[in-house]
């Protein structure tokens, strides 16, 4: 869609046929792994239409980066940016940069301010006089004296990045006014385990999904919103925000759309286990699973409830650990060999010492294991790179495969 520049649009060089133009940061797995961590959070308002919250649809995007439509008719428009921990926190004109937020401005007049904004982040922002905690602070409070100042300084700083003049400061001003900043998210490498843990429960359990099929249909949801923002153009979207009457009159436009929108019925075909079995069916067949071999030894070594979820929490965590890190391995989880022997010798040797033969000794077992791992971390090269958290993961899918015991056997 190309339509001539008026005076109150973006700049000409914004004007990019953007379904046509490769992201600039598309360069080897680093970056796939930064734009699925674009639809690992894109998949969290998916979650949420699942169970049953006041969302209505999400609409992806490949630049910029996906709306999200809610139920009383108001629509987000979602700029998403990962630092890595090595680099600083965002300062006002990283922010405004390669924080993306002079383009989330121009974006939302594209859209003729019919939007809100937000900004997600997995970095902080950097403290101080005039710096973008302020201006966090401020359009969290709807602060008018401080977005007032904020409008000004940022109206400077938007003309500049785009080499505009006619951004006015009562346009920033009303711009600020519906943007929210969120920071402190998980990171790439912690926001699927972090997705898994507190979001997909609720609304996978709603939908009577046993727990041991959360992991697989938590992926087809994120594989479905990458192939959604694969679709058609930023433009359409926009086009379509910015003129909802011309959606209903442009049918070619309205099925372009479509492709990248995700609501409820969508969701559901992409969660339905086997071809023509409904998702409900699944409800009948969970009382037919019992609990994990995990939590049968826990319970079985008298260990609570408490201990045995955040067991099972660990364990997923190892679990996603292995497999991120031994994609592309020629011999898949081998190098973790020497890590899981480690281990076991580390349970063996407290096992010898706590195992009381007839008695219930699970709880002194765990609490010495913890112990006695806390020090191999300090001992063995091939144990302290890695968190402590992670292996007593390790620890518990030892325990799935019947390595560790906690218990007498039974």
């Amino acid at each position: 869609m190309t339509t001539k520049p008026s005076s109150d649009e973006p700049p000409a060089q914004l004007h990019l046929d953007i379904d046509q133009l490769e992201p600039e940061e598309d360069a080897g797995s680093d970056t796939l792994s930064r734009y699925r961590y674009q639809a690992e959070l894109a998949v969290r308002p998916c979650l949420s239409i699942l169970a049953g919250e006041p969302v209505e649809r999400v609409i992806c995007e490949w630049h910029e980066d996906y709306v999200v439509s809610f139920t009383n008719a108001s629509t987000q428009l979602v700029s998403v940016k990962h630092l890595e921990a090595a680099r600083p926190r965002w300062t006002v004109r990283g922010l405004c940069r390669d924080g993306g937020l002079a383009h989330l401005f121009w974006r939302w007049r594209a859209a003729g301010q019919r939007v809100t904004c937000l900004v997600q982040t997995n970095s902080g922002m950097r403290t101080g006089a005039d710096e973008p905690a302020d201006l966090q602070d401020c359009c969290s409070a709807g602060d008018d004296a401080g977005l007032d100042r904020w409008a000004t300084i940022l109206q400077r700083v938007f003309a500049e990045e785009s080499n505009a003049h006619q951004v006015s400061v009562e346009e920033v001003r009303a711009f600020l006014s519906i943007l929210h900043i969120e920071d402190g998210l998980p990171g790439r490498r912690d926001i699927e385990a972090k997705n898994l843990q507190e979001l997909v429960p609720a609304a996978f359990v709603k939908l009577g999904i046993p727990s041991y099929q959360h992991s697989t249909m938590y992926g087809r949801l994120v594989d479905e919103v990458i192939k959604a923002s694969c679709g058609a153009s930023q433009e359409d979207v926009l086009a379509a925000l910015a003129n909802p009457g011309r959606l209903d009159a442009d049918s070619r436009l309205r099925q372009r759309v479509a492709a990248k929108t995700l609501d409820r019925t969508r969701l559901m075909r992409v969660l339905a286990p086997l071809k023509g079995q409904s998702i409900f069916l699944m409800s009948f067949q969970k009382t037919n699973v019992g609990p994990s071999r995990l939590q049968e030894k826990l319970a079985r070594a008298g260990l609570g409830p408490t201990t045995i979820n955040n067991a099972r929490n660990l364990r997923l965590n190892w679990i996603l650990h292995l497999r991120r890190w031994s994609i592309g391995l020629p011999r898949g989880d081998a190098p973790f060999s020497s890590i899981k022997a480690r281990i076991l010798d580390i349970a063996a040797l407290v096992e010898e010492r706590m195992r009381i033969p007839g008695e219930v000794y699970g709880a002194s077992m765990m609490q010495e294991f913890r112990a006695e791992l806390d020090a191999a971390l300090q001992r063995f090269p091939e144990l302290n790179s890695i968190d402590s958290s992670l292996l007593l993961g390790c620890a518990f899918d030892l325990t799935q495969e019947c390595k560790i015991m906690w218990s007498d056997d039974f």
